[in-house]
């Protein structure tokens, strides 16, 4: 039963964020960075990261943002948030600091070096995200598009796994499973 109510909801809330251009007074859409917020907020509810990469039961998850934050105010709305009874942490971090970072989420913004930060994160049990095109093929866990005005997200689950998260198989439904090139 609880199964079955998580991919509803999931389902649910995908579908109502996903539909940014649409609006309760159909004369305003969303903005596109308010949606892909609140989707990173709900798909980490969905994500489960290995216990030691926190240093305690009641440490925080750590939202970084590598390179020009494109929420403005839209991500602050997830900071303080919980998930799996954590709160959500934001914190906006030049390309270079991220290797002394202990970012459990990473947004990888589209004007920061990318490749070079997925090539770097190595094997860490982080869920990178970005919304460039072919980020989950090149080597990210999730990549966020828009399509036909919805936002619509890949997973690389070889790199989920190999970074030791797991990823529910009702998120796994709702996206397009990508791999990145051998």
């Amino acid at each position: 039963m609880t199964i079955i109510n998580n991919r509803l909801i999931l389902r649910a809330m995908l579908f109502a964020a996903s539909c940014y251009g649409l609006d309760a007074h159909a004369d305003a859409p969303l903005p596109e960075y308010k949606v892909k917020a609140a989707i990173v907020y709900k798909v980490a509810k969905f994500v489960n990261w290995p216990a030691d990469s926190f240093n305690s039961r009641n440490s925080p998850i750590i939202l970084c943002i590598a390179g020009t934050d494109p929420f403005g105010e839209f991500i602050n709305d997830i900071g303080g948030q919980t998930v799996q009874g954590r709160p959500i942490v934001i914190e906006r971090v030049a390309d270079a600091d991220l290797l002394d970072r202990d970012c459990h989420i990473l947004f990888v913004a589209s004007d920061s070096d990318g490749l070079r930060i997925l090539s770097t994160s190595g094997n860490r049990p982080m869920l990178t995200v970005g919304d460039t095109a072919g980020f989950a093929m090149a080597g990210g866990i999730l990549g966020l598009q828009i399509e036909d005005n919805r936002v619509k997200f890949e997973v690389n689950l070889q790199v989920a796994r190999d970074s030791r998260l797991g990823i529910s198989a009702s998120l796994l439904q709702l996206a397009r499973i990508v791999e990145s090139p051998e």
